[in-house]
């Protein structure tokens, strides 16, 4: 399994994803990330009522959001998209996020939240797992901080998608 985190630069948000295989792969985070960087405004960080993904559309059902406010070891997932509830068998939402399999998307993109609090800016993550069907799974996503006050990162917003391959060897 690899598994990657690695902090986004601002201007590959301008840049235009190849359109050739895994084109679509890299447009949703290369979106979102232009879309935390229109949704500060002139802070450091986006306030969550700017930037939830319950309010974008091209983000609503492949995305979550962990309040790290109250505990970083364990943050509860205050948000999840359609998309990320079926990829992991079941609706995520209000329970905490350490709690999920490592079968589970959300488990593998959601565990590098550490590095955006520690980094302060948004990283992508990308990798591979088996699922717990069996099948082989590659995603790429995005981590993005927002917070109220500008200082303190209160919440996590997450983005990724995924394509299923065959069989895991």
């Amino acid at each position: 399994m690899e598994l990657r985190g690695t902090i986004l630069q601002p201007e590959l948000a301008e840049e235009q994803p190849d359109e050739g295989k895994g084109g679509a792969d890299r447009r949703l985070p290369l979106r979102t990330l232009a879309r935390w960087r229109g949704g500060c405004r002139g802070r450091q960080f986006p306030r969550l009522v700017d930037f939830h993904p319950r309010t974008i559309d091209f983000m609503r059902d492949c995305s979550f959001v962990l309040d790290v406010g109250e505990s970083l070891n364990a943050p509860l997932i205050s948000y999840s998209g359609q998309l990320i509830d079926l990829a992991c068998g079941g609706r995520m939402e209000g329970t905490i996020s350490t709690s999920h399999a490592g079968h589970t998307i959300f488990f593998h993109i959601a565990d590098h939240h550490l590095e955006v609090i520690s980094n302060r800016t948004p990283i992508g993550v990308e990798g591979e797992y088996t699922t717990q069907d069996g099948v082989m799974r590659r995603y790429r996503g995005i981590l993005a901080p927002v917070s109220e006050n500008d200082q303190d990162i209160d919440h996590i917003v997450g983005a990724v998608s995924w394509v299923d391959g065959g069989p895991a060897a």
